[in-house]
């Protein structure tokens, strides 16, 4: 089972332990799992949640869909436990995108716009901006034409499959119930609430005839939306769609984002293939590619490293005192994330320009500090479990690809600025997935915590000229320091790997 899974089916027990109901004089109250001990082992709890995303799972055509699964069921479970809930149009606009991926080629590319337009529906003055959004995206999932894409693009030939598969969704999740309450033996409340649910499910299905499609239209008239102003664009530009195809390439190039013209490229384009070497022993970059509509590869993690610089495998030695850094957020900080700094950034805008972090990938608040790679001893001491004759941290190290922040994040209330951030500090990737650096993985969590950044500056502006001043200042201080007048300080890591087909990393 991978991780992902693994993860994703926790959620899903989480999600049903979380509203399973108490009877008490016939009234329902609700209440939270709190600890396997209080209303069930904590293997009851898994295996309730696996049977349950699994049964999902396997409704969708392709892999990777974990955060779809979860976000499937959360939102059906919300809707059966508040009538109220059922009743709002934009949580049907979920469940559609849920369901997008099990349309087979361009379900995952119309799932990608529609969360984008979902922006679009919370607040239509930001159309513009979505419209600059959907373009790039299209582009990077290897369309060549995006304004004919979406001038073609209509959500409502979706209407049936997504209605098929709320209705496969309902039935699995009610077999799942019956299963679980036939076989396990389950806390009380847990269980008195899983023999309810089939009759619930059913409820919501019926609703859902009515409220799919409307689910659908608010996306098309979102959709339309964001036509207009491409359209109104183009014209200004004296382009008709489906005109010049070179013309219009040009035209929504600026579109995508006028900032990248400001802020230079310092050529830091992200690595592929060919610049990648794998060594024996150390994690594999090339794991869990993704094909792209044209054909070809895309490897996530060897493109977060520049083109410009050799991503080369090393060892951070048992021992070694030359600390490494993290960024993280406040709220649910991944400590043990891949990415890793040499260096602390001097603000958060630093971090930002030549960590290449979008605004969506991380809010940033706090940050870690592994100020040693600790030895066998330190961590045998700790109780942890580390082989005999451990070297140390298996890592790759290169510079870090330029990004442009074309992403927004509603849940975190963030916009896209589509400035190009120009990357170029080196960055560690350390997969603590890999049983070689899980030890060190474990220290982490045992002895290292969170310091806040305390930075005011993090958030990228949406206009770019004080932030370019700022960039030709520092630039010129850094030939300053290369020339060896003065020193200076640069850039701590808080990325994600990101791919194409991405919009809740989830990191």
């Amino acid at each position: 089972m991978s991780a992902e899974i693994k993860k994703g089916a926790l959620e899903v027990a989480d999600l049903i332990w979380n509203v399973a109901v108490v009877y008490k004089n016939e009234q329902v109250a609700k209440v939270k799992w709190v600890g396997g001990a209080l209303q069930g082992g904590f293997n009851d709890k898994a295996t309730v949640g696996q049977i349950v995303f699994d049964a999902i799972l396997s409704m969708f055509p392709i892999a990777g869909e974990a955060t779809a699964v979860r976000d499937l069921t959360a939102v059906i479970i919300k809707m059966i436990d508040d009538g109220e809930e059922a009743k709002i149009v934009l949580n049907w606009v979920t469940v559609v995108l849920c369901l997008l991926p099990i349309v087979p080629v361009f379900g995952g590319v119309a799932k990608g716009i529609g969360m984008l337009l979902v922006t679009v529906l919370n607040d239509v003055t930001r159309a513009e901006e979505i419209a600059k959004a959907i373009v790039s995206f299209l582009r990077k999932m290897g369309y060549g034409d995006p304004v004919k894409f979406l001038k073609e693009l209509n959500f409502s030939k979706y209407q049936p499959a997504v209605l098929n598969g709320f209705n496969q969704a309902i039935d699995r999740l009610k077999q799942g119930s019956v299963f679980i309450t036939k076989h396990m033996t389950l806390p009380e409340n847990v269980q008195n609430w899983l023999i309810k649910l089939p009759p619930k499910l059913d409820q919501l299905s019926q609703l859902a005839s009515k409220m799919i499609p409307q689910a659908i239209k608010e996306l098309n008239v979102a959709l339309d939306k964001v036509r207009t102003h491409l359209t109104t664009h183009m014209n200004e530009k004296g382009i008709k769609i489906g005109g010049v195809t070179t013309k219009a390439k040009v035209n929504e190039a600026r579109l995508v984002s006028q900032s990248a013209l400001k802020i230079a490229s310092k050529g830091h384009t992200p690595a592929t293939l060919e610049h990648y070497k794998h060594k024996e022993g150390w994690s594999d970059l090339r794991d869990r590619p993704e094909d792209l509509p044209n054909g070809d590869k895309f490897y996530p993690t060897i493109a977060s490293f520049s083109s410009k610089a050799p991503i080369t495998p090393e060892i951070l030695k048992a021992g070694s005192r030359n600390p490494i850094f993290r960024v993280v957020e406040q709220a649910g900080p991944r400590n043990t994330g891949p990415f890793w700094a040499e260096k602390m950034s001097e603000n958060g805008w630093l971090w930002r320009l030549y960590c290449a972090v979008k605004g969506a990938w991380s809010k940033n608040g706090a940050y870690v500090t592994l100020d040693h790679i600790p030895t066998i001893e330190e961590m045998r001491k700790l109780g942890i479990t580390v082989p005999d004759g451990w070297d140390g941290l298996r890592i790759w190290r290169g510079k870090i690809a330029e990004q442009l922040d074309n992403e927004s994040n509603v849940e975190k209330g963030i916009q896209a600025t589509n400035i190009l951030l120009p990357g170029g500090d080196i960055q560690l990737f350390i997969n603590f997935w890999d049983p070689h650096n899980a030890p060190v993985a474990e220290y982490i969590k045992k002895v290292i915590k969170e310091k806040p950044t305390n930075w005011a500056d993090a958030e990228i502006p949406l206009t770019t000229d004080v932030i370019v001043n700022y960039l030709t200042k520092h630039e010129q201080s850094a030939k300053i320091v290369s020339e060896g007048r003065t020193s200076r300080t640069v850039s701590a890591s808080g990325r994600a790997v990101v791919s194409p087909n991405q919009s809740d990393q989830q990191q």
